[in-house]
């Protein structure tokens, strides 16, 4: 798509989520145990606990600095404008993305309406799309307008929600970054500075009045970011001394969920995936180990499976609903490359052989395997959402 057109469409997005906000975050839904899934005591009580999150987070924004939570699986963003500015965004040309990102941060510094802007939505999509140099530069460039204070909420939202977003080094620059924007914006907010070796004042030449109401805020939300910053990091160097999974990687499983909805693969192939997290985590038995490899073994052949029947679907073929046969046939179709074909196949072969046939799994393995299936599958939805292939 030529970069005007894109230009266009995405103000179109823009000005929609102005006026129709669909920008938020949602409590994850627990689980409800199969075997009283039929429950109406249990479906009751699950509800109760998605409201009293929902009041929580309420509650929560009213705090600075907020409070970061060390689960970033507790809530999940959702925005359909979110999703159409991405499925425009993978119609762009490489070269041109850049200009694609600063036609949408070019409104930071423009008018913003304090009860409904468009630049949440910026904010996420720079931050999912691993923009972070484009949102820093922009957060240093713009002027200071209730736009960036609304701008910076979002950021704030989004590190207090799901904090590793940001890598560890990306919260350093954001804190440094940060940190000249508070200056600069303090500077703006009193009227007169004491000299030097006296007591006498002298008017302050950075003072603004006119600025000074949103540069106060701005300080203040600066503040806040720079202390959940910090709190971030430390959840970072927690996890690395103990041992704990690995946050990036937990990261890109959101992303490989995010896609698995957004691309219309079916609920069973996502709740395999989350059952063999479930069986991973850090006091699980070698028995348990053994069932996550399973499950994730099952997600892979899903993952093959589906995306081969929708290939089929769009040629006007046949394939059959099995792990060799869908693999070959995304090859034939131009979706896997025979190297990938290769890896992907070793792959399900040191499952079977390592974590599906013995009686138990050692737990080396199932980190191993669990970390590579979800990076495997991120690459590989990645390439089915530039292709643009959708299964419904």
């Amino acid at each position: 798509m030529e970069i005007g057109e894109a230009v266009r469409k995405a103000a179109q997005i823009l000005n929609e989520e102005r006026v129709r906000p669909t920008v938020g975050y949602e409590p994850v839904e627990a689980a409800i145990p199969a075997q009283v899934a039929d429950s109406s005591a249990w479906v009751a009580l699950a509800a109760l606990g998605h409201m009293g999150k929902r009041q929580q987070l309420a509650s929560e924004r009213k705090q600075r600095p907020r409070v970061v939570h060390e689960s970033p699986d507790e809530y999940r963003f959702k925005s359909i404008n979110y999703e159409l500015l991405l499925a425009l965004f993978s119609q762009v040309g490489a070269n041109d993305r850049d200009q694609f990102l600063e036609g949408l941060l070019s409104r930071v510094s423009g008018p913003c309406n304090n009860h409904a802007s468009e630049l949440p939505l910026v904010a996420e999509f720079c931050i999912r799309v691993g923009s972070k140099r484009a949102l820093l530069r922009a957060i240093a460039e713009a002027k200071l307008t209730s736009g960036l204070v609304v701008f910076l909420t979002q950021v704030e939202d989004a590190i207090a929600l799901n904090f590793n977003l940001f890598t560890d080094t990306e919260l350093g620059q954001l804190a440094t970054t940060l940190h000249n924007v508070r200056t600069a914006a303090h500077r703006t907010t009193y009227q007169s500075i004491r000299q030097r070796g006296g007591t006498t004042r002298a008017m302050n030449p950075d003072y603004n009045p006119l600025v000074a109401p949103v540069a106060t805020k701005v300080v203040a939300i600066c503040d806040g970011i720079i202390r959940e910053c910090n709190q971030a990091e430390y959840f970072y160097l927690k996890g690395a001394l103990q041992g704990g999974a690995n946050l990036e990687v937990n990261h890109d499983k959101t992303r490989v969920e995010d896609y698995l909805k957004n691309l219309g693969f079916s609920d069973p192939l996502l709740q395999a995936l989350n059952a063999a997290e479930q069986d991973y985590r850090a006091s699980a038995t070698p028995f348990e180990l053994k069932s996550c490899l399973g499950h994730l073994r099952s997600f892979l052949e899903g993952l093959h499976e589906q995306a081969s029947q929708a290939f089929a679907r769009k040629t006007g073929t046949t394939v059959e609903k099995r792990w060799g046969r869908s693999t070959e046939f995304l090859v034939s179709c131009g979706a896997l490359s025979p190297q990938e074909e290769g890896f992907a196949t070793s792959l399900y072969t040191l499952i079977s052989d390592e974590g599906v046939h013995p009686l138990i799994a050692e737990r080396e393995y199932s980190r191993l395997l669990r970390n590579v299936v979800i990076e495997y599958g991120l690459l590989f939805l990645a390439k089915l959402g530039r292709a643009g292939v959708k299964l419904h």
